[in-house]
């Protein structure tokens, strides 16, 4: 392809035992390797200092994300080591940036949790014994999705060239220091955490994506229309 994929490889980078962390990090380069082998690049959190540690998971799991440089992704690969440790977090912000998600399953380990396949984004799963067959299935089906996903990123690229990504920011920020509320404030009554205001007001639109529900709540609260939050216009 004249305009390579870029994908956004992801995976606990601990395990319960040092043989499964070892196992993880032998898997997570297999994935770089094939995706290289099909001219894909890729970028895996867990290789990244500055990305975001989680450490408190169940079992002893523990894993890194990066919510922008997912955004920049043009799809996710989601390595399970059990129903959904060390990925869940990092699916709901791929399913919030409506990005396809490529799931591999080793057989091994317990089925994927129902919570985790039902997002709404495209997705696919592969469920492999080996890495041997792990390569087999996964050349396969990216050559078979290819057209899906590039529709997928052009339609994502001109829906963000035709508007200025910073207008929410830049209008969530303006409206809450209009009625002198700090980013506790505005999180307490909102239901998240201050970071998520502090993020909203941070990123562009395509890296933080907010429902339509906590649309309507920001809204309600800076005493403006919705649509008012969605342009950059005066009162």
């Amino acid at each position: 392809m004249d305009d390579p994929f870029h994908a956004y490889v992801a995976r606990p980078i601990s395990g319960k035992t040092p043989e499964e962390t070892r196992k993880l990090a032998a898997d997570a380069e297999r994935v770089r390797q094939i995706l290289a082998k099909c001219s894909i690049t890729s970028y895996d959190p867990g290789m990244d200092r500055k990305a975001t540690a989680q450490q408190l998971l169940p079992d002893g799991l523990a894993y890194q994300y990066s919510r922008e440089q997912l955004a920049k992704a043009d799809f996710a690969v989601f390595l399970l080591s059990a129903a959904s440790w060390g990925v869940g977090a990092q699916n709901e912000l791929a399913t919030s940036l409506v990005m396809p998600v490529i799931y591999l399953h080793p057989s091994s380990v317990p089925s994927p949790s129902q919570m985790l396949m039902s997002s709404f984004n495209m997705h696919w799963i592969i469920t492999y014994d080996d890495l041997d067959q792990l390569e087999s299935l996964l050349t396969r089906l990216l050559n078979g999705v290819e057209m899906a996903i590039c529709w997928n990123r052009e339609v994502r690229r001109a829906v963000a060239a035709a508007r200025d990504t910073m207008a929410f920011a830049r209008r969530v920020r303006e409206l809450r220091r209009r009625r002198s509320m700090s980013f506790e404030q505005l999180a307490l009554v909102l239901g998240v955490s201050p970071l998520y205001i502090q993020a909203l007001e941070q990123f562009d639109d395509t890296v933080v994506s907010p429902s339509l529900e906590l649309l309507h709540r920001l809204a309600a609260l800076l005493g403006v229309p919705t649509s008012a939050l969605l342009n950059d216009a005066d009162d």
